[in-house]
């Protein structure tokens, strides 16, 4: 439901609600179809919890928002500083070195390219021959170290990102759920206050909204 319509939708179950406490002759044509106070009370109840997890969600689409930039640069940083350490590597390594790295493609996902690059992050500077090499071409123990960095912060950001997106469905599914339980005892209400003031139009335009007139069909054109 879009922000817009969920707001009215609101509005209309406060007014219902509101209005109807507020005149004693509502109140008694609703209590002819077994409409009474505590019926009320649960639509407001039920109204405060909806209002609650659409709250909820709102927030939860807003943390998910600003997180995913920071989710995106941390990727692409930490992809170029992998890049650019097995291209440093397969240009100044001989093939015997790199197979001692052992040295995969770059992965997707990023659970597998922090274990991928952390283990070649831990493999150069075991063998002093190819930490001198890629050192000479500056890729010393402070380059790498820096690679690391970026590696986690990759890492702790697709963390994040998985958790928003969970708290996100989990909000949604929290808020679609709250909204269909106040939705049903709106239009049970509804009915029985249509039923109840049907013979007093002016009583009932002031709990609810007026039916929707349907469009009329449209006609074909009229032949030449």
């Amino acid at each position: 439901m879009a922000r817009t319509s969920m707001s009215g939708f609101f509005d209309a179950v406060n007014k219902l609600i509101t209005n109807s406490r507020a005149s004693s002759e509502i109140m008694a044509a609703l209590d002819t179809q077994g409409v009474t106070p505590d019926d009320l009370d649960e639509g407001e109840g039920l109204l405060a919890v909806a209002q609650e997890k659409a709250g909820l969600q709102d927030a939860a689409t807003e943390a998910l928002r600003l997180h995913t930039p920071i989710y995106q640069a941390a990727e692409k940083q930490a992809q170029a500083d992998y890049q650019d350490l097995v291209g440093a590597c397969r240009a100044e390594l001989s093939p015997a070195q790199l197979r001692a790295l052992q040295i995969k493609e770059m992965p997707s996902k990023p659970a597998k390219f922090v274990l991928v690059t952390n283990t070649l992050l831990d493999a150069i500077p075991r063998n002093a021959e190819i930490a001198t090499v890629l050192a000479n071409r500056k890729r010393n123990a402070a380059r790498l170290a820096q690679i690391r960095l970026t590696v986690k912060a990759y890492g702790d950001a697709a963390t994040r990102l998985k958790l928003l997106e969970g708290a996100l469905k989990q909000a949604t599914t929290d808020q679609n759920n709250a909204i269909r339980s106040l939705r049903a005892w709106f239009t049970k209400i509804s009915r029985f206050a249509r039923l109840a003031l049907k013979s007093k139009k002016g009583l009932l335009s002031e709990i609810l909204p007026p039916p929707q007139k349907k469009a009329a069909p449209k006609t074909g054109a009229a032949p030449q």
